[in-house]
């Protein structure tokens, strides 16, 4: 009860602190009823933990009228890239690097079909546009085709950091969903919901100190009479 209590402070902590986070997905624990605990306990002690899981539901479009700023409406992932991986990520607010590549906050390069995305020099980034087949334009000019991922189970994608996954052989299938250009989507993250859930969790872990205490002074009356 303690280590989950714990537990849940840091998930509530996590996705408050990323709230406003554009792409952030909710963190969520769960945790194993206590019979069932207390039955894997006698049969093979261990320190208990529980799941803790990635919400995927999408998080509300907000208009920036930004051109270097996507949201994906429906499935899939946008892809950047280090050089060395790619990862998946929600986060679709961009920039341009000196070298004139879009990349993301980290300076992961953007992922056309086929290779990074950049601007031609010359040209002006906040020209560019997106069509309905994921073309991207500047000045009229096609520069590359949006790269979009998508999973048949996002959960089985492993985190690699704020807004960014990794997928390590999770099932790709054909992304069903909408680019929209000049919005981001925000997290999916409820204020209200994390803060009643922090004090909930405050509450559990009194009690567990108060029934820890109890326990000590039964031992403690207990040892004193056998004394």
């Amino acid at each position: 009860m303690a280590t989950g209590s714990v537990q849940d402070m840091e998930v509530h902590t996590e996705n408050l602190a990323n709230s406003n986070m554009p792409g952030y997905k909710r963190l969520e624990s769960s945790h194993t009823a206590f019979a069932d605990v207390l039955d894997a306990q006698v049969s093979a002690p261990e320190e208990p933990s529980d799941p803790i899981s990635v919400n995927h539901h999408q998080g509300a479009l907000r208009s920036t009228e930004r051109s270097l700023d996507f949201a994906i409406e429906g499935d899939g992932f946008f892809v950047v890239s280090d050089g060395r991986q790619d990862y998946l990520t929600r986060n679709g607010g961009f920039r341009v690097s000196a070298d004139g590549t879009i990349v993301n906050s980290l300076g992961m390069a953007v992922q056309t079909t086929t290779g990074d995305l950049r601007i031609p020099q010359g040209e002006n980034a906040s020209m560019l546009e997106l069509d309905d087949e994921l073309n991207l334009r500047v000045g009229g000019k096609v520069i590359g085709t949006l790269k979009v991922e998508a999973v048949q189970n996002p959960s089985d994608l492993d985190q690699a950091g704020t807004t960014l996954f990794v997928n390590n052989g999770a099932e790709t299938v054909d992304a069903e969903c909408r680019v929209l250009n000049g919005f981001l989507e925000q997290s999916n993250t409820a204020i209200f919901e994390e803060m009643v859930g922090m004090m909930t969790t405050m509450r559990n872990y009194e009690a567990c100190q108060k029934m820890l205490q109890t326990v000590d002074d039964a031992e403690e009356k207990m040892m004193s009479k056998l004394v």
